[in-house]
């Protein structure tokens, strides 16, 4: 897993740590994934924490979140 920048500055932004985008990764709801350009985005929403994610290994044919290859964070914000 990877954290762009933006990702980093948003955390500290909003108090977050790598344990809380973690355990909201494993356990949260996720969205998607949805095509942005040549890239698949998910959303991923747990107790008040937004991520957006890149993913990597999921394709328009086969969206087994089981065959996912890579994530990496693009951003994550607090959610009232």
């Amino acid at each position: 897993m990877q954290f762009i920048g933006h990702a980093e500055d948003e955390m500290d932004n909003d108090g977050f740590d790598h344990s809380e985008v973690l355990t909201c990764l494993r356990r949260g709801q996720a969205y998607g994934p949805e095509h942005q350009g040549r890239k698949l985005r998910a959303n991923v929403v747990h107790r008040g924490i937004h991520i957006r994610v890149v993913v990597g290994g999921l394709d328009e044919v086969n969206e087994d979140w089981s065959m996912l290859q890579r994530i990496t964070v693009v951003t994550v914000m607090r959610v009232t």
